[in-house]
């Protein structure tokens, strides 16, 4: 699978986030995708209903109390509260479970 950067990036329902997405489950749920997050951008709080990985292939991923950046990982529980933001703003690899 060849995998554009520059013009293979989809709109998300929130304002500054783009999707590519790489995999999905066999019952059509995300599983794998790339997002990326334009500077300034923040997110309100939520939660997914599943576990969430990211790792951060560029930029400055921030939730509360934390600062992520280009080769850091985070992982997040099922139905954990969380919301992110970003100053430079960030490309990440992120995978649901």
């Amino acid at each position: 699978m060849k995998v554009d950067m520059v013009n293979g990036w989809a709109k998300t329902e929130t304002p500054g986030i783009g999707i590519i997405v790489l995999n999905k489950h066999e019952d059509g749920r995300l599983k794998t995708a790339l997002f990326r997050v334009e500077p300034g951008v923040s997110t309100d709080m939520h939660s997914h209903n599943v576990e969430e990985e990211v790792y951060v292939l560029e930029g400055d991923m921030r939730e509360v109390g934390c600062i992520y950046l280009a080769g850091d990982y985070a992982i997040r529980k099922p139905n954990e509260l969380h919301s992110i933001s970003s100053l430079s703003g960030y490309t990440a690899l992120v995978v649901y479970r």
